[in-house]
């Protein structure tokens, strides 16, 4: 398997995967949370590979730029609260986020 070529989160805990491959997108998940409820924008963005799609309830944006802009104006406050469908793309020995997509359970509501 090319470490190039697109996973999608079945093949990051499938026989095909090498347990480094698997090590690697477990971790990607786990600071998500974190970097966007604190503002670490730079570390979220970090999360996606450069080419990256996250969808999300306010819609889609395509690529660091685009994702970084939707994250910079959070106040460290969690937003909603759902689960993620991941798409992942290895760089090198990273497992970086290809795509993700919001299911959202709850949503706070803007203030006014």
């Amino acid at each position: 398997m090319r470490l190039s070529k697109w996973l999608p989160l079945a093949l990051c805990t499938s026989v095909q995967a090498t347990p480094q491959m698997e090590s690697a997108c477990a971790k990607t998940g786990l600071p998500y949370a974190h970097y966007a409820d604190s503002g670490q924008t730079e570390e979220f963005v970090s999360l996606f590979a450069e080419v990256a799609v996250w969808q999300i309830s306010s819609g889609v944006y395509q690529g660091r730029a685009a994702i970084a802009a939707q994250v910079m104006n959070r106040d460290g406050q969690p937003i909603m609260v759902g689960s993620y469908i991941d798409e992942y793309v290895m760089a090198g020995a990273d497992c970086l986020l290809k795509r993700r997509t919001s299911q959202v359970a709850f949503q706070r509501l803007p203030e006014n």
